[in-house]
């Protein structure tokens, strides 16, 4: 029933069922029936500052009192990912940023993940030792994590020279707490001695960094 209607008192007061869930009220000018209906959050939609889920609200066809409705959610946490492009390094130990670099939009915590494949070439003369690192880095906060993508030693007699090239693949997964906007990125670095040999490249190369949202 919708609105109201004065014929409905016009012989006395109607009487409405004692029961805890009838929502009938008795105004001056009839019976008034309120209702409210929940609503839920749609994808992409948001009501605070954070949010990890989606929430269905359907009503079940309330025909008997009282009304029932189902109210379920759905995951649907924030995630991305950055790719980057090949970065050459230099002999230092420094850690060099790479393009891969994400914003982490909501605060919560995530799972984030550096990858990268690295690539050392050098003429051995006669000894090297060489090896490319990959790194996950928060700016502001520092390194948090690293791993050797692949190393050049090598020892040979004086006089002796060698072309050789390494290459190597790997991951690093931390979780990060955040209140949100931080940055986290793929670095990389070389680091070592030549000890009389060539450096002739050192490359971190598909440089990617991943992060989903697994909780507020």
């Amino acid at each position: 029933m919708a609105g109201t209607d004065a014929s409905l008192v016009s012989s006395g007061t109607p009487a409405v069922d004692p029961q805890a869930c009838n929502a009938l009220t008795v105004s001056p000018d009839g019976l008034l029936v309120p209702r409210t209906v929940p609503s839920g959050i749609a994808p992409g939609g948001n009501v605070g500052a954070s949010r990890s889920v989606d929430v269905d609200v359907t009503d079940t066809g309330g025909q008997d009192c009282p009304d029932t409705w189902q109210i379920g959610a759905r995951l649907t946490p924030v995630n991305g990912e950055i790719s980057g492009a090949q970065i050459s390094l230099p002999l230092t130990g420094q850690w060099v940023a790479t393009g891969a670099a994400a914003v982490l939009p909501e605060p919560g915590v995530y799972e984030v993940t550096a990858t990268g494949r690295g690539q050392v070439c050098v003429n051995v003369d006669p000894n090297v030792n060489a090896w490319v690192s990959l790194g996950l880095q928060i700016d502001g906060q520092g390194l948090i994590g690293f791993d050797v993508l692949c190393q050049a030693q090598y020892a040979l007699n004086t006089g002796t020279s060698m072309q050789t090239c390494h290459s190597g693949q790997g991951a690093i997964t931390r979780r990060v707490q955040t209140t949100g906007g931080i940055i986290v990125r793929t670095v990389g670095a070389l680091s070592g001695n030549i000890a009389g040999g060539t450096l002739q490249a050192a490359t971190i190369n598909n440089p990617y960094v991943f992060f989903h949202k697994i909780s507020d």
